[in-house]
């Protein structure tokens, strides 16, 4: 057994949402790839030529890739051991422009019929300055306000990356300052559910 099916095999029922699609963007689970040889090759080698220093630049340190022989295989075995990965992929394209990444959260403190989901988001430097970040924000904004329960999306940005702060504040998303410290800024929406 690969370590993908074993992934596969753990991997809970419910993921925190479904496949969706913007205008011009598609945006898919990436376990469509691991059962299929070729699809997780070509998996392989995009993340490859996508996860370069400048895209990893302002993310946290669990997200950064080493030089190591295995290091892609090593990277998407932790970030689907931790969460939901979504490929970004143009409507008109195979070419992987970028990753979703959300994991759900239950408020230990706060009304148990309230979600977290944490989102992060990378594009490749190609797909950069195209407005791509803020379609796919706005997709994912809109499946929140369809979904029958609360949903309370949250996005940690550096303070060093302020495009990407720019991205999820045109979204809707404001500052959380309790949740904020020095180095990150911490972003958050309700769903429109949860405001009922």
């Amino acid at each position: 057994m690969t370590v993908y099916q074993a992934l596969m095999q753990n991997q809970a029922i419910m993921r925190v949402m479904d496949d969706f699609e913007t205008p011009r963007l598609r945006v898919r689970h990436w376990h469509a790839n691991f059962d299929d040889g070729p699809r997780l090759q070509a998996l392989h080698h995009d993340l490859a030529g996508m996860l370069t220093p400048d895209v990893l630049h302002h993310l946290p340190p669990p997200l950064q890739i080493t030089d190591a022989p295995d290091a892609i295989a090593k990277w998407i075995t932790d970030r689907d051991t931790e969460s939901d990965v979504f490929t970004i992929r143009a409507q008109t394209s195979e070419t992987l422009l970028g990753l979703l990444i959300l994991a759900e959260f239950q408020q230990p403190d706060g009304p148990h019929d309230i979600h977290d989901i944490h989102l992060g988001f990378m594009f490749a430097q190609s797909a950069w300055g195209k407005g791509y970040a803020s379609e796919l924000i706005a997709g994912l904004v809109q499946w929140a306000r369809e979904q029958p329960r609360p949903i309370h999306l949250l996005g940690g940005v550096a303070k060093t990356n302020p495009a990407s702060a720019r991205v999820l504040q045109k979204a809707g998303f404001t500052r959380v300052a309790e949740r904020s410290d020095d180095e990150t800024d911490m972003f958050g929406m309700l769903s429109s559910s949860a405001t009922k």
